[in-house]
């Protein structure tokens, strides 16, 4: 088994706005498991999402790989029978400041 481990987002974002997180190579594997965690005492409110791309450049949301900001740690987006080749998370946020890392870890055969 192979995998890989990437912080894709370490950053104090606030609302409203859009963060695009940096991309993960997962060309060679299967399943992508990304924890969105938000420091104690964050206020943030909005979404975390998962985006696929075949090129590193046009951006596709996945079906399926959204989810609600909340301050329960972590948050846990799950992508199974990756078929692309880069993975990268999008914060929207609404309202709120908060300090939010994305940790990306990807596993294959």
């Amino acid at each position: 088994m192979i995998a890989k481990r990437a912080i894709l987002i370490n950053q104090t974002i606030t609302g409203p706005s859009t963060v695009n997180g940096d991309s993960l190579d997962v060309m060679h594997f299967h399943l992508v498991s990304v924890a969105f965690n938000i420091a104690a005492g964050g206020t943030l409110t909005g979404t975390c999402k998962l985006q696929w791309s075949n090129d590193n450049v046009n951006w596709v949301d996945i079906p399926s790989a959204t989810a609600t900001l909340s301050t329960t740690n972590p948050l846990m987006i799950n992508v199974s029978d990756v078929g692309t080749a880069f993975i990268r998370p999008v914060i929207t946020s609404t309202a709120g400041t908060s300090t939010i890392t994305a940790i990306a870890i990807a596993k294959g055969i």
